[in-house]
């Protein structure tokens, strides 16, 4: 249904910025993401200030594993004009570049939403990207570990292990920052559980650099491990 409704709104007016991002919200309703792009492509082309068309790609880019390239399309759009929706979107692109204090800022921007719909909205675009980057991020950090145990002094070792605690604070402030449905409170506490556990699990092997001390190694995997 979702796919006829952008097939039809890209033939009624394909001049027609408004209609290109409708049929592109309506692709993407349809799980087809590259159809979506060749619409807002073609309203971007028409006028590349249109916050809308912007928003939609900063979605798909998310979606994508490309945080600076949302990141850029919402500056655009927020050159126009700060709404409490890009506001959030930033915030979430934000934290996936690990941009602490910037995710921050943006969440307070944001504020908290109007109703019902707006927290349902939030909590379904930004938890499976939050989940993503996590997943993703606790396979770096197993890897990590290996690193810091053949390579405790290596400089490169302790500016990742920095990097990667920024990280995971960010993530850990957007998850907490988010309002969750009443549903979903059981679920979401647990994975501030887990995130919190990695954020331990770095610590340990911050301390481990600098101590050498391996049973602070065997303490982050065990954190780790609980976490995953």
């Amino acid at each position: 249904m979702a796919a006829q409704e952008a097939r039809r709104a890209s033939a009624l007016l394909p001049d027609s910025v408004a209609l290109r991002a409708m049929a592109a919200r309506a692709w993407l309703a349809a799980g087809q993401p590259d159809e979506a792009q060749e619409d807002l492509k073609q309203a971007i082309a028409r006028n590349p200030e249109d916050s809308e068309t912007r928003s939609l790609l900063a979605e798909i880019a998310l979606k994508e594993g490309k945080p600076s390239a949302a990141a850029e399309h919402l500056q655009h759009a927020l050159q126009r004009g700060a709404t409490p929706l890009l506001r959030f979107q930033m915030a979430v692109a934000q934290t996936g570049l690990g941009n602490l204090e910037t995710v921050q800022t943006e969440l307070r921007e944001a504020g908290t939403p109007k109703d019902e719909v707006e927290l349902r909205g939030r909590y379904e675009f930004a938890i499976p990207l939050l989940d993503g980057w996590a997943k993703t991020e606790s396979g770096n950090l197993v890897s990590l570990f290996q690193r810091a145990l053949v390579r405790r002094t290596d400089p490169a070792v302790a500016e990742q292990v920095v990097r990667n605690k920024k990280q995971l604070d960010a993530f850990v402030v957007l998850a907490q920052a988010l309002p969750v449905p009443a549903q979903h409170q059981s679920s979401h506490d647990r994975r501030l559980v887990a995130l919190r556990l990695m954020v331990q699990c770095v610590g340990d092997l911050a301390a481990y650099l600098g101590a050498g001390n391996e049973d602070l190694i065997s303490e982050g995997r065990i954190s780790l491990g609980e976490a995953i």
